[in-house]
């Protein structure tokens, strides 16, 4: 049973109910929960945080099974949110202070990335446009003309590389701003709704980072991945769209690189050229 007031939930066990083989599914509104020999539904209040749902199994001989944290517990387990991790743990260790730039840092959200950074390094919050932990008003297509060569030892960014008209370009502008051995992290979308139209460009596979970061634009690729397994429906159903159903898509994809070299391509075309209306506030 649902108890709101601690967001978790209680289950009691049947004769004849183990749990070998468990396994989780989300829904905004359902959990479902699978024991040995059969599956279970149970309706969970939209309001709650599916991410951080506890469930408490009172088992048969008056033992509780506990399983915390279950959706953000199950994330760390995908190496796609792994790389995040490795590339704030990286920072973390650094006992040097590091200069480190957030690339689309407004907390349109209320998620300050800032706050995962030690006070002993330098993080400036860079943003197309002014909000909250915005230190710097900065357009990414032209970072090298705010930022100095060769400064910054890391740059990261959250759910920001299916926003950028010319993420190749992007790419070149951060080798110019990071020092060699400096690393940058990139956390974006796979399959994933349009949003923040018309600012929607690009949807990244493993392999779009080997094609961004390489010898040539002056990176190698210490990780990339997939992750978030989904299935996609589409909304008219034929033969070709029925084939959707049997292969399997991927939510999210990202990346942590290091720059190795000086790059000597460039791409001159200004990115306001090819932007239509105002980013969304």
């Amino acid at each position: 049973m649902p108890d709101a007031s601690s967001n978790r939930i209680f289950i009691k066990c049947t004769k004849g109910d183990t749990l070998a083989g468990i396994g989780f599914w989300f829904r905004t509104w359902l959990y479902l929960y699978r024991f040995q020999r059969a599956v279970w539904t149970l309706r969970i209040p939209g309001y709650w945080s599916i991410d951080s749902l506890n469930v408490y199994f009172h088992l048969k001989d008056g033992s509780i099974a506990v399983f915390s944290n279950i959706g953000n517990a199950k994330r760390q387990e995908i190496e796609a949110y792994r790389i995040c991790e490795d590339f704030l743990d990286w920072i973390e260790a650094s006992d040097r202070p590091l200069g480190i730039v957030e690339i689309g840092s407004r907390a349109r959200s209320g998620n300050v990335r800032g706050q995962r950074i030690p006070e002993r390094h330098q993080y400036t919050g860079v943003d197309i446009k002014k909000g909250p932990n915005v230190d710097r008003v900065t357009a990414v297509h032209d970072l090298s003309n705010d930022l100095a060569p060769g400064s910054l030892d890391a740059v990261f960014g959250l759910e920001i590389f299916e926003h950028l008209a010319m993420p190749w370009k992007v790419a070149l502008e951060l080798n110019k701003v990071l020092k060699t051995g400096g690393r940058a992290m990139f956390f974006t979308v796979q399959a994933w709704p349009l949003h923040e139209e018309p600012f929607d460009f690009f949807r990244f596979s493993k392999e779009a980072w080997y094609s961004l970061f390489n010898d040539y634009t002056g990176f190698r690729v210490l990780n990339a991945a997939i992750g978030d397994p989904a299935r996609l429906v589409g909304d008219l159903q034929t033969n070709a769209t029925n084939e959707i159903l049997h292969g399997r898509g991927y939510l999210v994809s990202s990346v942590l690189v290091e720059k190795t070299s000086e790059t000597k391509l460039s791409w001159e075309v200004p990115a306001e050229s090819l932007y239509k209306g105002e980013f969304p506030s």
